[in-house]
């Protein structure tokens, strides 16, 4: 805005005031008393309009917003989250599960972990691990049903989700011709939920490595053959290109990162 607009502005504040503020004479502009008076005013109301905005932003900074597929989040994520608050005891998380490309800036979430390939339009993206899968089951059922020298020989043994398109990938990954039977099934279409199947000897299961790491180094799952299928896509972490410079998604992306890696 030029001087002589902000003349103009300033005159017309007078007359909507009918109060002179300044006094004007050849190169020389002063205050008036009332326009002193009104000077230590508003610096005194825009002092607490400062204070106001601030305080916001430290309430912004002080709660991460994450949204996550609940399967993802069950599995992996709710897991490590404490050490996240352990280290970064400022920060508190806010986590829920969303299925699907949501809009992030509308719907008020700082950061995301979705499935997918990493091309969303407005978002930065860091992909965490390869969504692949392989067959696994507990320790127990092995005992009972197996064992299982090839992969045809597992097809007779009761499969989570056999109506999965993931078994007929793996089975071309494994070089294996045969199809699945077709049967009884349980079909629970979530990562976490076939898991526990698995885990409780009910079948099979194709699951990511990745995700049930801890529970394959403990013997509590076993993954049957060394054949991982994949479908193109993986667990990406990403968050809208706005909200890259602020403190919380910062670490947060550094400490997912490095959990990712670990």
């Amino acid at each position: 805005m030029t001087q002589a607009a902000v003349s103009q502005q300033v005159k017309a504040l007078e007359i909507e005031i009918a109060c002179q503020l300044f006094t004007r004479r050849p190169q020389v502009v002063t205050l008036t008393p009332a326009g002193r008076q009104l000077s230590e005013q508003m610096s005194y109301a825009f002092g607490i309009m400062g204070d106001a905005f601030d305080g916001l932003a430290r309430a912004d900074e002080a709660v991460l917003s994450v949204a996550a597929l609940p399967s993802f989040a069950a599995a992996w994520l709710v897991p490590r989250l404490g050490q996240f608050q352990f280290e970064h005891p400022n920060v508190a998380v806010r986590l829920k599960g969303v299925r699907g490309d949501v809009d992030l800036i509308e719907k008020g979430f700082d950061v995301c972990i979705r499935p997918g390939r990493g091309e969303w339009p407005g978002l930065k993206g860091h992909e965490l691990f390869a969504m692949n899968f392989a067959p696994m089951c507990s320790p127990s059922f092995l005992e009972k049903h197996g064992p299982f020298n090839t992969p045809a020989a597992m097809l007779s043994a009761p499969l989570v989700d056999r109506h999965s398109p993931w078994w007929r990938l793996w089975l071309d990954a494994a070089g294996e011709t045969a199809s699945v039977p077709e049967g009884s099934t349980l079909q629970l279409g979530a990562q976490n939920l076939e898991h526990i199947a698995a885990s409780q000897g009910f079948g099979i299961a194709l699951l990511t490595p990745a995700l049930f790491k801890e529970e394959l180094e403990k013997g509590q799952l076993i993954q049957l053959f060394e054949t991982v299928a994949h479908d193109g896509r993986g667990y990406w972490f990403v968050y809208p290109e706005t909200r890259s410079r602020t403190t919380k998604v910062k670490l947060f992306a550094e400490w997912i990162l490095a959990q990712a890696l670990s």
